[in-house]
């Protein structure tokens, strides 16, 4: 397989996670990332879903108080150790109040980049093709 055949499947399949993404936003689902950067990064591909940024100063309290007004909570963490831990606490809070999470984009993603992006911010190495 060439290099320009990988890209253009990444691509592709990236293009269907956001829109698998952007469908469960506008669904009612709220979709939580680490920060400013990341929202960006996801703007920049075209996502246009709530988002809560957990590293905005609010934190995990503050997601308690919103997310019961959603359907579910989106969990999109970056993807390395750090990222992966955040997610487990994010998680475990927001089970013990009862509030539906949802790990199935997070993974999704890790298997669609297959190593090749770490954190959500460098998503935007791909808007050149949205």
């Amino acid at each position: 397989m060439s290099s320009r055949q990988s890209i253009s499947e990444e691509v592709d399949a990236l293009k269907a996670f956001l829109k698998k993404l952007d469908d469960e936003a506008n669904d009612g689902a709220i979709v939580v990332v680490e920060g400013l950067r990341d929202e960006r990064a996801l703007r920049s591909l075209g996502f246009s879903g709530t988002l809560f940024l957990l590293c905005q100063g609010k934190g995990i309290n503050h997601l308690l108080t919103v997310s019961p007004s959603f359907k579910k909570a989106i969990i999109l963490t970056d993807l390395d150790r750090k990222g992966g831990i955040l997610a487990a606490r994010v998680v475990q809070t927001l089970q013990s109040k009862n509030i539906k999470v949802d790990l199935f984009f997070r993974k999704e993603l890790k298997s669609i980049m297959r190593g090749k992006i770490r954190s959500i911010e460098d998503l935007k190495k791909f808007s050149d093709y949205f």
